[in-house]
């Protein structure tokens, strides 16, 4: 991992460790489309900025893209938990 990845990767883990146990089933459920973990999530780097910057999950590889781009830990915490307190997730099936 390069250096803005390391630091991206250190606000998503802490981030997660903030979570109480309801925010932790919302998380699953975001990356995994279950509120019970059973495999691994892999993170995934990605360089979005702008309107385009957000957090991605493939819930059928348990994959989450996370952009590499964050400067803070609460730029990203505040655009992951926007995405997570929406409730509003789109499925999009190929």
């Amino acid at each position: 991992m390069d250096c803005s990845q390391q630091s991206t990767a250190n606000y998503l883990k802490r981030f997660v460790k903030g979570f109480d146990k309801k925010g932790m089933e919302n998380f699953l459920q975001f990356c995994t489309d279950s509120n019970l973990i059973s495999e691994k999530i892999t993170v995934e780097f990605t360089r979005l900025y702008g309107f385009e910057r957000r957090p991605v999950a493939h819930t059928c590889g348990n994959i989450l893209q996370m952009s590499s781009t964050y400067e803070t830990f609460s730029d990203m915490r505040e655009e992951f938990e926007n995405v997570l307190s929406s409730n509003v997730w789109e499925m999009s099936f190929v």
